[in-house]
């Protein structure tokens, strides 16, 4: 049996919540990311420089960074950008086009989702482990795509099986949500089921900022 690291516990944790333990985990990491860059790094030099290679981040890991960091924080980090923007625009004339590399954020989410998924994986035949996955909500179609890519077949096979079981219990909700909605039956209050509906968004797309777009 593999050793349990610290992802492990990471993953087992995450099995609690509502919904996809992988996107719960790449999100943590890339806030954690975008957080000590706003409160420790965007003043180190070594720091600008990496990100003036990419030209920063994505949009949406941009305005990440941009509800967390102070506006003092914000404009010393892109007024280094848009000098290196200024030299990409002067040489796309030549080029065709500016061309940047990859958002560091977007990076650091890809890791964690190698990690993770990776880990899952790994300790599948964990019994403890299969009763946290049973116990759970399950996973976000493009997460469980990529842990069945991994696992061997029988592993797959359970977390597929699991996965139906997962989807008809949120379909009850969500039929319990149309239910609800009719006049007639209104006064009896949500339960549960009052967060079904974005819930089943995330269970076929998974989280915002957590899986490839």
């Amino acid at each position: 049996m593999k050793t349990k690291h610290t992802a492990y516990y990471e993953v087992e944790e995450a099995l609690g919540k509502r919904t996809c333990a992988i996107c719960v985990l790449v999100k943590e990491s890339v806030f954690s990311y975008l957080s000590s860059l706003a409160y420790e790094s965007l003043n180190n030099p070594e720091t600008r420089e990496k990100l003036r290679a990419t030209l920063g981040f994505c949009s949406y890991h941009g305005y990440q960074l941009a509800k967390i960091a102070s506006n003092l924080g914000l404009a010393v980090l892109y007024l280094d950008l848009l000098d290196a923007l200024k030299h990409r625009v002067a040489h796309a004339v030549r080029r065709g086009h500016p061309g940047r590399a990859e958002c560091p954020a977007c990076a650091i989410r890809l890791g964690a989702e190698e990690r993770y998924t990776t880990t899952l994986v790994e300790h599948l035949g964990d019994p403890q482990l299969r009763s946290r996955i049973e116990a759970s909500r399950g996973l976000c179609l493009p997460h469980l795509a990529i842990v069945c890519s991994k696992a061997s077949q029988e592993d797959a096979g359970f977390l597929v099986d699991q996965e139906l079981r997962h989807i008809d219990g949120l379909q009850a909700e969500l039929r319990e949500v149309i239910r609800k909605s009719d006049y007639r039956f209104n006064h009896e209050g949500w339960g549960d089921e009052k967060d079904a509906p974005g819930r089943a968004m995330f269970k076929v797309s998974g989280e915002l900022g957590s899986v490839n777009d």
